[in-house]
């Protein structure tokens, strides 16, 4: 089953360049005179991909069967991929007790659902799709965790490569995902998408800044 085509919030106003450090409005995007320079930050949307909220898993052992992956991997606060040779890759990141995202950019929430009920007990557990809900934004660069850490209530230096966790980010409640040392995936609510971009940009400054596009 092909996934539906889905449109990022942030599509139409995102202009990719360079921004210099300290830049006093973030109106222009304009070419460093140094272009040798490289960016110690790096902001971009992601392409939309279908995500699927499962509630109610008693049993981790049933899911991690379902998706191809071990029932050991499946932790608290943990995401992890799965691999799917022909139809793509997909995510499990935990998303408090009993409660699982999936998410993929090639295979259909309704195929996610469905192979999701396998692990479900219908009396107790439930699946809600997400996939228009939430615009997933990546940072990465050398001063992705120290912006934030400056954003964020949590301890970021602290953070792990593989961590899944529900915090706020400027005030703005967010899935922040651990990707690398110096990379983070951030799902924001969609109605907030411009406003986090928005604030991202005003809080990176101080930072040379290489602004991606994906669409």
């Amino acid at each position: 089953m092909k996934r539906s085509a889905r449109t990022s919030a942030l599509e139409g106003c995102i202009v990719g360049g360079r921004l210099a450090a300290g830049r006093r409005d973030d109106l222009q995007v304009a070419s460093l005179d140094e272009p040798d320079i490289e960016p110690s930050l790096i902001i971009a949307p992601e392409p939309p991909c279908d995500v699927v909220r499962i509630g109610g898993i008693e049993d981790i052992d049933p899911l991690a069967e379902s998706f191809g992956v071990e029932a050991a991997a499946l932790r608290p606060g943990r995401w992890v991929l799965a691999q799917e040779s022909a139809e793509g890759e997909v995510t499990l990141a935990w998303a408090g007790p009993g409660q699982w995202l999936v998410m993929s950019d090639a295979i259909s929430a309704a195929v996610l659902i469905d192979r999701a009920s396998k692990a479900l007990e219908p009396s107790k557990a439930s699946t809600v799709d997400l996939s228009c809900a939430r615009t997933p934004i990546r940072l990465s660069g050398s001063a992705a965790p120290e912006l934030l850490a400056g954003l964020c209530p949590i301890d970021i230096e602290s953070s792990r490569t593989g961590d899944s966790l529900f915090t706020s980010a400027g005030g703005i409640d967010v899935h922040l995902m651990v990707m690398g040392r110096q990379a983070f995936r951030i799902g924001v609510p969609r109605s907030l998408a411009q406003a986090m971009w928005e604030m991202l940009l005003r809080c990176s400054r101080e930072f040379e800044v290489e602004i991606g596009s994906s669409f």
